[in-house]
């Protein structure tokens, strides 16, 4: 993993342009992409060189430009298709290409750390503290034909299989065929067969059959037919984007940010024939492509229809994943409990405990910074109750929470928690299957003795869970009813599978517990989640604050249908 000073995820100005810390964040999780990148390649003898501005950025700044925010490789075609050999290989990448990926367009193959978006603190760690999919792209070096009709015919069989495949778009988004575009659709796969030789699956090829037959027509020259390589997609666009055959034979290695990064020996001619002779001279112009990137996720994922609500939006996102990263960096082994070493030293579960009320303080310290109650339950109450300290053999601390300030609790958590602690909830982990939400302490990615400095000596990590109370209804035959659905609900999740594709009896299963709770099921996710959550949802679907009875709805988890009156949870018992 590519280590980073601290001070590289701060905001900076370099050539007079402003670079945000979540762009840095962006900067080292593609910079983390491409050494994994690098180590296939050396690993199975394949070359690749850095391009576009990823190139003129290593050349020019010693790394990336400052107006851009992403990184971009080529490959001559024979490494490029060995490449999609054996990428599956390497679990840790996932790569799309057209052979894979038929909405990929004639775009670059593209390889990232994750297709998700995600705030897992792990990963988070893992991509330097960029929460949205980020990678490289990887464009092929092929072969131009010297004959010029040949070129000429091989660029108006990549323009039109690349206007059949925008008509199916056109086509699908219309859900109609006799349209103009079903006409032209026909004309031009006609057009495309007679020229081609080529037969398809099916006498109307779709959009992945184009695709691949584009990457194909691409690709269809060799070097001995050829006296330069291109970019293909450059000369369908008008450019003169010619190279000597051999640009990409000597390989050589030139700093870039904190790593190195491969370029062609010759790739002075490189830069003269993208961008003129002229290269070497900045221009700050401003980032390329709806700069930055995520912004265009953000804006459809949250529905961002304004600069204000984007800016919230992006205000905590950078909050939970970049402004996290960079505590988790700077971080202190400081303790903030109290306890005598002479204690500590007497069983070594002291020392467990000792790291439990260390994360009993960060979970009261964001209650108090947000006015929320937490109560002590079970047998945390009872030893407090009792004999207002650990039972010697305990190693856990329960609370619960209101349902209000439980769902408060958790968007709170996000961007208060220190980096020393993890999280994990059903509304925030997909793969979290208890209606109770846990918060532990954290020692992934840290180094030798930093974690034990910091929870009194303790080697094991330890949590706290805490439970939502929700309102029971005052009609029996309700209360009876939800519970009856939740116990079922939660019954029915360890024999659930948690990866799609599902089976069609499956599918059906949860299609008739939508029917019967009239909600929404994910069923492209972890279906053991989706049904926690329902189960969730029931629980707090008949709040009313003038119940007087209530429930720790996860207790009905474990079987337990206790009902207690409000009024035992009205002060927090501190400890």
């Amino acid at each position: 993993m590519l280590q980073f000073e601290p001070e590289f995820f701060e905001a900076e100005t370099r050539d007079g342009f402003y670079i945000e810390p979540l762009v840095k964040n962006a900067w080292a999780a593609q910079l983390e992409t491409l050494a994994l990148f690098d180590k296939i390649c050396e690993e199975n003898n394949l070359t690749y060189s850095a391009d576009w501005g990823t190139l003129l950025g290593a050349v020019r700044h010693g790394g990336f430009i400052p107006w851009d925010d992403d990184l971009d490789v080529c490959m001559p075609r024979e490494d490029l298709m060995r490449f999609y050999e054996i990428i599956d290989n390497y679990p840790e990448l996932e790569c799309r290409n057209p052979y894979n990926d038929p909405n990929l367009g004639i775009h670059a193959t593209r390889l990232n750390l994750s297709m998700e978006f995600t705030v897992d603190r792990d990963r988070l760690k893992d991509y330097h503290g960029f929460p949205f999919p980020a990678g490289i792209d990887i464009f092929s070096i092929d072969y131009v034909p010297r004959d010029k009709d040949a070129e000429e015919e091989q660029k108006d069989i990549m323009l039109k299989t690349n206007y059949v495949a925008h008509l199916l778009d056109l086509m699908s988004e219309h859900d109609e065929n006799e349209t103009e575009y079903y006409k032209k659709y026909k004309e031009y796969v006609k057009d495309i067969k007679e020229k081609t030789n080529v037969e398809f699956s099916k006498s109307e090829p779709d959009k992945h059959e184009i695709m691949i037959l584009y990457d194909e027509v691409e690709s269809a020259y060799s070097k001995e037919d050829a006296d330069f390589v291109s970019e293909l997609h450059c000369l369908l666009m008008g450019g003169s984007y010619y190279l000597p055959k051999d640009s990409y034979e000597n390989i050589i290695r030139i700093p870039f940010e904190n790593t190195t990064v491969c370029v062609p020996a010759n790739y002075n001619e490189v830069l003269r024939v993208k961008y003129g002779n002229d290269y070497m001279t900045p221009r700050n112009v401003g980032g390329a492509h709806d700069y930055p990137f995520f912004k265009k996720e953000i804006i459809s994922s949250w529905n961002t229809t304004d600069d204000e609500s984007y800016n919230d939006v992006k205000k905590h996102i950078e909050k939970i994943s970049s402004d996290y990263y960079r505590d988790f960096l700077n971080r202190s082994s400081k303790c903030y409990v109290d306890i005598e070493e002479d204690v500590l030293d007497r069983h070594p579960i002291n020392r467990t405990q000792a790291a439990l009320l260390e994360t009993l303080y960060e979970v009261d310290r964001i209650c108090k910074k947000h006015n929320i109650n937490y109560y002590y339950v079970g047998e945390t109450k009872e030893e407090i109750e009792r004999i207002r300290e650990f039972n010697s053999d305990s190693t856990d601390i329960h609370i619960a929470m209101f349902r209000d300030d439980y769902m408060n609790f958790q968007q709170f958590i996000q961007e208060d928690l220190d980096a020393w602690f993890d999280y994990r909830s059903i509304y925030t982990h997909p793969e979290h299957t208890d209606m109770r939400m846990y918060v532990i302490t954290d020692a992934y990615g840290t180094q030798e003795g930093e974690y034990e400095a910091r929870f009194h000596g303790c080697n094991d990590i330890v949590g706290i869970d805490i439970a939502p109370i929700d309102t029971v209804s005052n009609d029996d035959s309700v209360e009876e009813l939800k519970s009856n659905i939740i116990s079922k609900l939660v019954q029915s999740i360890p024999s659930m599978p948690t990866q799609p594709p599902y089976d069609i009896p499956t599918m059906a299963l949860v299609s008739q517990w939508q029917d019967l709770l009239q909600m929404e099921i994910n069923m492209q996710g972890n279906l053991q989640n989706a049904l926690m959550k329902a189960a969730d949802s029931v629980a707090m679907s008949d709040a009313n604050d003038s119940y007087k009875r209530v429930r720790i709805s996860s207790d009905i988890a474990e079987n337990n249908y206790r009902l207690y009156d409000k009024s035992e949870f009205k002060r927090r018992n501190d400890w």
